[in-house]
C-alpha cells in the first residue's frame, strides 16, 4: 500500500478543507457577521452570577438521589437557555456551580440588557438574587487571544523538541508539520461548522495536539525500528515507512474508534454546555489520526537527508 507517495493528494485534501473554511468565513464577513464564531471569552461581554429560589429548593432536597438532582439541574439549565433565547439572547454560556449558583455569560454589555435578562428569568422562574456582575472588556479578550496563540506555539515547539531529542531532527520536522496541520485544520473545521471559539475550544485544541503526537510517536518508533533492520540496497525509505504505517494501523484504528465512541456519547447526551467542546474534540481526533498517517510521515521523509545505516551486510 503506497501511502507516503500520495503526499500531494493528502496536501490537496487538507488545502481543500482550509480553503472551504476561509471561504465560509469570508462569506460571513460579507454578510456583516464575524468570520469565526468568537466566544464571549474573546470578544467581551457580561458575566452574571445569580441565585434562584428554584435552586435553593433543589439544595434543600437533600434526600433525593444524585441522578434525580442531575436531571433537575439539566432541565433547569435548558429552561434558562430557552427563556434567554425567547427574549433575543441566543449567544450565551450557562453553567451551574457546585454551590448551585447560576453563571450566565452573554455578549451584551449594557446594564439595560442585563436587567432584561434578570426580568425574563424572574418572570418564569421566580425571585432572583444577583450575587455578582462582571464586565469582560475587549482588551481582556485580546490578551486571551494572544495567550492562546502563544500556548499553541509553545506546545508545537515543545513537541518538536521532544521528538527531536527522542528520535532525530527529521522526525521532529514531521511532528511539527503534523502539529501545525492539526491546529490549522481544526480551526478551518471550526469555521465550517461555526463552532464557538472560547477557552474550552483552546483546551480541546491542545488536547488534540497531544493525542495526535502520541499516535505519531507510535508510528515513528516503528519506522525507526524497521530502519535498523533494512539494507538500503534492497529497499528504500518510502517502503519502510509504508510498512511501518501498515503495521501500526490496527492500533491506530482501535484507539480512534474507542475515543470516537466516548465523544459521540458525550456529544449526543452531554447537553448543550459541552456540545461545542465535544464536537471540537471529535473533529480534531479525526484530523489528528489523519495527520499522523498522511502528514507526519511524508514530512519526515522529505526532511530525512542522512543515508540509512544498515545493520545487515
Amino acid at each position: 500500500m503506497k501511502l507516503v507517495e500520495k503526499k500531494w493528494w493528502w496536501s490537496l485534501v487538507s488545502l481543500g478543507i482550509v480553503s472551504l473554511g476561509i471561504l465560509m468565513g469570508v462569506g460571513r464577513m460579507a454578510n456583516g457577521k464575524s468570520a469565526m464564531n468568537m466566544g464571549i471569552d474573546f470578544v467581551g461581554g457580561t458575566s452574571m452570577v445569580l441565585k434562584l429560589d428554584t435552586l435553593d429548593a433543589l439544595q434543600r432536597e437533600g434526600t433525593i438521589s444524585k441522578q434525580t438532582m442531575d436531571q433537575k439541574t439539566t432541565q433547569l439549565i435548558s429552561n434558562v437557555r430557552n427563556i434567554l433565547q425567547s427574549v433575543g439572547f441566543s449567544h450565551t454560556q450557562i453553567q451551574l456551580t457546585d454551590d448551585l449558583e447560576l453563571v450566565i455569560k452573554t455578549s451584551q454589555h449594557s446594564s439595560v440588557q442585563n436587567h432584561q435578562i434578570r426580568d425574563a428569568l424572574a418572570k418564569e422562574l421566580g425571585p432572583i438574587e444577583v450575587i455578582e456582575v462582571d464586565y469582560i472588556g475587549p482588551s481582556i479578550g485580546h490578551e486571551l487571544r494572544n495567550t492562546s496563540l502563544l500556548l499553541v506555539i509553545l506546545v508545537s515547539a515543545g513537541l518538536m523538541g521532544y521528538i527531536t531529542l527522542r528520535f532525530e531532527f527529521a522526525y521532529g520536522v514531521g511532528a511539527l508539520a503534523s502539529t501545525l496541520h492539526d491546529a490549522i485544520l481544526t480551526l478551518a473545521l471550526a469555521s465550517i461548522f461555526y463552532i464557538e471559539i472560547d477557552t474550552a475550544f483552546v483546551a480541546a485544541l491542545l488536547t488534540i495536539l497531544g493525542y495526535s503526537i502520541n499516535d505519531t510517536i507510535v508510528i515513528f518508533d516503528r519506522i525507526r525500528e524497521n530502519l535498523s533492520k533494512v539494507n538500503t540496497r534492497l529497499i528504500n525509505l518510502n517502503t519502510v515507512v509504508n510498512q511501518s504505517i501498515i503495521e501500526t494501523f490496527g492500533r491506530t484504528i482501535n484507539t480512534v474508534v474507542t475515543v470516537l465512541i466516548v465523544l459521540l456519547a458525550l456529544l449526543l447526551f452531554g447537553g448543550n454546555t459541552i456540545q461545542s467542546f465535544c464536537l471540537t474534540l471529535l473533529l480534531g481526533t479525526l484530523v489528528g489520526t489523519y495527520s499522523s498517517i498522511c502528514v507526519a510521515s511524508p514530512a519526515m521523509i522529505m526532511a530525512y537527508r542522512r543515508p540509512i545505516k544498515s545493520e545487515v551486510s
